[in-house]
């Protein structure tokens, strides 16, 4: 064989053994590619595992955090679910005050709460519902809370509604005692009331009435101080329920028709009944009662 034919037979086997060889020089690529999608996929599942603090790969870590999670959050269930009625009656009954919205998301975050809870979440549904994440041993609480206004728990949202209201319940009680005071003044001063025994006797019932009530303002301040701001409201209600007792005693158009005789006090009394009026006496009392107002 010449020189010639050696060379061609050499390039003939050269060709043949790249056709064979290619293929599995690809293949060998290919599964090296693979094998490094399968590893950072799984490496990406283990990293979304770690921030689920409820992941089926973390049971055997964090038995105990379950356990206290679980008695964390049957206990928000109870205390969350009060408060929240407790601001549905509220913001139904004073629909102007702006409140809606903010009961709105507080009503969602509690539902998010309870249905991780009843899909077995019960970590991820404690954070969510007001937990110490610290108290639970656990550290992801701003991944889960990041989706909700103010990247806050449920717990503390209802308590910033809760201390808006119990501001405005404040302000009205004041006015309404005001009110009362006013006319306790006029009373006090009358002719009639010195000589008449049950209209004395009724001056003294409404003064003591105005005393309690203002001990209760007192009584809701210092919870409101405490972060208590479900007890201010509750005392705040009952400074409420003796200001409409007074008023609806003290202040009517009988009275100024048939005791009020001089003119000075006759003008005054007149501005205190304008006053009362303005007060939508039937709205605070329904829900100084924790009821929603009839609208019939």
């Amino acid at each position: 064989m010449n020189i010639k034919g050696f060379g061609r037979v050499c390039a003939f086997a050269m060709l043949c053994g790249i056709m064979i060889t290619y293929p599995l020089f690809v293949n060998a690529q290919e599964q090296q590619k693979d094998t490094a999608k399968d590893s950072k996929s799984s490496t990406q599942q283990v990293q979304e595992a770690m921030k689920d603090p409820d992941s089926r790969t973390l049971r055997s870590d964090n038995y105990l955090n379950r356990f206290r999670a679980v008695e964390s959050v049957e206990w928000l269930m109870k205390e969350n679910l009060e408060r929240i009625y407790l601001l549905k009656v509220i913001t139904t009954n004073f629909d102007n005050a702006d409140w809606r919205k903010a009961y709105n998301e507080i009503y969602a975050q509690y539902r998010d709460g309870l249905h991780n809870y009843y899909q077995r979440k019960v970590i991820t549904s404690s954070i969510i519902l007001g937990v110490d994440p610290m108290a639970i041993g656990n550290t992801s609480s701003e991944e889960i809370l990041k989706k909700y206004p103010g990247n806050k728990n449920n717990r503390s949202a209802i308590s910033d509604l809760l201390k808006d209201v119990a501001m405005k319940y404040r302000q009205d009680t004041n006015e309404m005692l005001d009110t009362c005071a006013k006319a306790v003044l006029i009373v006090s001063l009358n002719k009639l009331t010195r000589y008449d025994p049950d209209k004395n006797k009724q001056l003294l019932d409404n003064m003591m009435r105005l005393r309690v009530a203002y001990g209760e303002m007192d009584s809701a301040y210092e919870a409101a101080v405490d972060h208590k701001y479900m007890y201010s409201i509750y005392h705040y209600r009952v400074a409420k329920s003796y200001a409409i007792t007074i008023m609806n005693d003290l202040i009517s158009d009988k009275m100024a028709r048939d005791d009020i005789q001089d003119p000075e006090e006759k003008k005054m009394y007149d501005e205190i009944i304008q006053k009362k009026n303005s007060f939508d006496l039937a709205t605070h009392i329904a829900d100084n009662q924790n009821k929603v107002k009839d609208k019939k």
